[in-house]
């Protein structure tokens, strides 16, 4: 069934190895720009698709009781966990800016290079501007305050439809405006996958090859919404 009903992926993405890039770890200086600089190595050492760690606004409170139980047990003592958003339409500036952004999205596409970014849309920050003023974007207990995921980040709720059109818009964006080519979806098995198809229906009307790479195991949602899976089990 799967072979019969699987999504046909573009070429670029099944003939190509994908290099995973953290920018704070990548480099001495942690940036986007650093990365940018390197992309013609990359290029020479056969990768021909770029993966980016999440590069956007983190949130930065100090407060360890909103920390993952793996950021407590880094013993870094930084606040900032790139999986835990603030804002998805901010690039964080420990990383650089948005230009920077645009402009590593030009040069990787200048050597026939794809870019995929990573969407982590579970959860958000516990101060993220888009919660204070829509709470109803995220789960809630009856007191209102906010259900966390196993990551103890508020989990975002999507019954509400108003949240599910704000992350389409996002998604959107840097696909349209950034020309970006695709997505890593993180925990995409935790979100409910008629939001996943209905995304995929709008990143493709603006760009016909983007893709959906799912961290997850449930596969046979790769012939409803996903180019590709990864086993979370692994």
């Amino acid at each position: 069934v799967m072979k019969n009903n699987a999504i046909q992926s573009p070429e670029w993405l099944n003939k190509n190895a994908i290099y995973q890039i953290n920018p704070r770890t990548f480099s001495k200086e942690g940036t986007i720009k650093a990365v940018t600089k390197e992309l013609t190595f990359l290029k020479e050492l056969g990768f021909n698709i770029m993966y980016l760690c999440p590069i956007f606004e983190e949130d930065d409170c100090d407060n360890i009781n909103n920390w993952s139980t793996r950021q407590k047990a880094s013993k870094t003592g930084n606040p900032k966990n790139m999986y835990r958003m603030n804002d998805y339409f901010k690039i964080d500036e420990e990383y650089g800016t948005m230009d920077d952004l645009r402009k590593f999205v030009d040069a990787a596409h200048d050597l026939d290079m794809k870019v995929l970014l990573d969407l982590v849309y579970l959860h958000i920050g516990p101060n993220a501007p888009i919660i204070q003023k829509y709470p109803e974007f995220a789960k809630q207990n009856s007191d209102g305050s906010f259900i966390c995921s196993e990551w103890n980040f508020p989990a975002l709720d999507f019954r509400s439809e108003a949240l599910r059109e704000y992350l389409y818009c996002n998604m959107v964006y840097y696909i349209a405006v950034i020309d970006a080519d695709g997505f890593r979806l993180d925990v995409g098995d935790g979100i409910p996958i008629d939001f996943w198809k209905e995304a995929r229906r709008r990143i493709q009307a603006v760009k016909k090859d983007a893709v959906l790479i799912n961290e997850g195991s449930v596969y046979e949602n790769m012939s409803i919404a996903f180019d590709s899976s990864y086993c979370w089990e692994w």
